[in-house]
């Protein structure tokens, strides 16, 4: 088991570790549980700091679905009662769902489609996802009987496809087509590391559909997008259904394996929905979900919440089933205080040239906003960078080793999975827990990935990874080096 600080761990991208803050904020919640006041209160402050960290701008509340604001007033919190100057920035209209994982929320997801998904639909899944995103469209599909249509891997880089010449994408345009409703794309893969530009397949997506067919006009980037194509409604009187408008093609991301490396702006993303798992980013076990107001609205029948929860409500109380794990709210919303000290930090570093005003230190993270949060990505983009390139230079002076995705630091995270000629995997996570050392072995619920790679999961268990994120230093780097070295790799 993992022995504490004087052991390197480089298995961050199964769970990071936690800050003391977030550790004490979930503790301190169990101490004074009282969910019509303070629970409230902390589901509100949770939401607002996940908006901050994914650039979402509120979206006008309902009058019935109105939350505590983060002083504890019961004012609504609007993008027109919120100024700019609050915010940090303009960013997209939405909502963001609190749940148990990310593949819950993408479960549930995916079931609201299957919904309004009809018979000979189409849906675009990767390759390169994690399960989570793949069997939960396949089940989608099957429900309605819609077509599922793979974007493969490059059978050249055996990598994710990139943007050609032409800044288009056309492994990914020739399976777009009138019929696309979902398209079901991957930020990073937990295992390849590499970055996807997401924002560019979006733009892709949209262009095509529209020459395809699609009704609605264009729209800047950011802005949100006129839709038209049939949906489910239902009637919770009668229990009724019947078919109505419908907005798509979906842009669904799972953002699992980037957000602890990389700032996300979902505004400039122009996507339709955005998962990310809360510990995998320094946070408690929770997921959340982003959703475009046009793509809640979209789904607000189908959402999966009962009938009588806000009837009528396009937000995330049609998505949140039963009462919300407060504890963990607490520890999310605490995320903001780490990020608020990692914006102080980067405001004196030399590694950062100050593009962010210090962050008030008596109420870190209320005073947070969204500046504060780029700086803070900017610092832990420079830490991560030099302990990801003295690896990636180590084992590509391996023979024996073959690293999957980028071999360089260049558009990738400082996720590395290998495979090696000789040892299994397995036997090096063994070897490496008894000198201190924490990664770990597996297919990491990417089976499908590892199958197109040829790699063999049963004779190597699973590929080799080390994952770092910010706190890893060149000293842990070298540790494992030398480790390495001694084992012969």
């Amino acid at each position: 088991m993992y022995g504490g600080p004087e052991w390197v761990f480089l298995e961050n991208a199964g769970g990071t570790q936690v800050p003391q803050c977030v550790v004490d904020a979930s503790a301190e919640s169990m101490s004074w549980r009282w969910r019509t006041e303070l629970g409230r209160r902390q589901v509100a402050d949770a939401r607002r700091f996940l908006m901050l960290l994914l650039n979402v701008q509120p979206a006008p509340r309902e009058p019935h679905a109105e939350e505590p604001h983060a002083d504890g007033s019961n004012r609504s919190t609007t993008a027109a009662t919120m100024p700019e100057s609050e915010w940090g920035m303009v960013g997209a209209q939405g909502h963001v769902v609190l749940g148990a994982s990310a593949s819950s929320l993408l479960r549930s997801l995916a079931l609201a489609y299957a919904a309004v998904l009809r018979e000979d639909d189409e849906v675009v899944v990767c390759e390169w996802s994690h399960e989570a995103h793949i069997s939960p469209w396949l089940e989608a599909a099957r429900l309605a009987n819609a077509t599922v249509r793979w974007w493969r891997l490059d059978p050249k880089t055996k990598e994710p496809p990139t943007i050609d010449a032409n800044g288009e994408w056309p492994s990914l345009e020739r399976l777009l087509g009138p019929k696309t409703k979902v398209v079901a794309l991957t930020h990073v893969s937990n295992i390849l590391g590499t970055i996807c530009d997401v924002a560019s397949q979006t733009a892709a997506v949209r262009r095509v559909t529209r020459k395809a067919g699609w009704p609605g006009k264009q729209h800047e980037k950011g802005n949100l997008r006129s839709r038209s194509f049939k949906a489910h409604e239902h009637n919770s009187d009668t229990g009724s259904s019947k078919t109505g408008l419908l907005a798509g093609p979906a842009v669904v991301v799972d953002g699992v394996a980037f957000v602890a490396h990389r700032c996300v702006d979902v505004a400039a993303l122009g996507v339709d929905w955005y998962s990310l798992s809360c510990y995998k980013a320094f946070g408690p076990h929770a997921g959340a979900l982003y959703g475009s107001v046009e793509a809640m609205e979209t789904l607000a029948a189908s959402a999966p919440n009962h009938a009588f929860v806000e009837p009528g409500s396009a937000g995330p109380a049609r998505w949140e089933l039963g009462t919300h794990n407060q504890e963990a709210a607490a520890g999310i919303a605490a995320i903001g205080e780490y990020f608020a000290t990692l914006a102080n930090l980067a405001a004196i570093s030399p590694v950062v040239s100050g593009t962010a005003a210090k962050v008030d230190s008596r109420d870190p993270g209320r005073s947070l906003d969204r500046s504060s949060v780029v700086a803070a990505y900017e610092l832990i983009e420079r830490l991560e960078r030099t302990p990801t390139a003295r690896l990636l230079e180590y084992l590509a002076s391996r023979p024996r080793v073959t690293v999957l995705g980028s071999p360089t630091v260049e558009n990738r995270v400082p996720t590395i999975s290998l495979v090696h000629s000789s040892y299994q995997a397995t036997e090096v996570v063994e070897l490496a827990r008894e000198n201190g050392i924490v990664c770990r072995h597996g297919t990491f619920l990417a089976p499908r990935l590892l199958s197109a790679l040829d790699v063999p999961l049963e004779e190597h268990g699973g590929v080799l990874r080390f994952s770092l994120v910010h706190y890893n230093t060149l000293s842990d780097v070298e540790r494992l080096i030398e480790f390495l070295d001694f084992i012969g790799f």
